[in-house]
């Protein structure tokens, strides 16, 4: 990361590696590294607006398997992520379709750090990224969207009975 820069590093849940990440940000004196629990689902729109950047982090293992739910969220506030999937998974085509982030090799600290850089050091790649996510989010899953493509898929199987 750029030195000139200064930054704050929020961890927001309470997933089965918190501990051990907060007890290792003490061990290294990282008075950067903050830990949250979740927001209220009432404030979650102004907390993810609050970051330049989101991290979703997917295990090798998991990234075919599970579409982050909080992917949606992150991009239709507009901020650019850094998601850690192999190419071939349907959360990095999403990524790269929707052109609202970066995409690393999942479970490798040197290719996170390497894609974080990339944003931090290009604020017009940040605000084209979160731009093109949002943009992406709006033009497939508003309420309006997913219900209008939900409510024709029943209607076709119905009518096929």
């Amino acid at each position: 990361m750029p030195k000139s820069l200064s930054y704050e590093v929020i961890i927001a849940g309470v997933g089965p590696e918190r501990t051990a990440l907060g007890n290792k940000a003490k061990q290294l004196n990282l008075s950067h590294v903050q830990f949250c629990n979740l927001v209220a689902v009432e404030h979650l729109g102004s907390f993810l607006r609050a970051a330049d950047i989101h991290v979703v982090p997917q295990r090798r293992a998991a990234a075919g398997l599970v579409m982050p739910s909080k992917l949606l969220n992150i991009m239709a506030v507009g901020r650019p992520v850094v998601v850690t999937a192999d190419p071939k998974t349907d959360l990095a085509a999403m990524i790269d379709k929707s052109g609202g982030g970066v995409v690393v090799e999942p479970e490798s600290a040197m290719a996170l750090a390497h894609g974080l850089e990339q944003l931090l050091s290009n604020r017009q790649q940040r605000e084209h990224c979160g731009a093109a996510g949002r943009n992406y989010i709006l033009s497939r899953y508003t309420i309006d969207r997913v219900m209008g493509a939900f409510a024709r898929r029943v209607s076709t199987l119905v009518r096929r009975r």
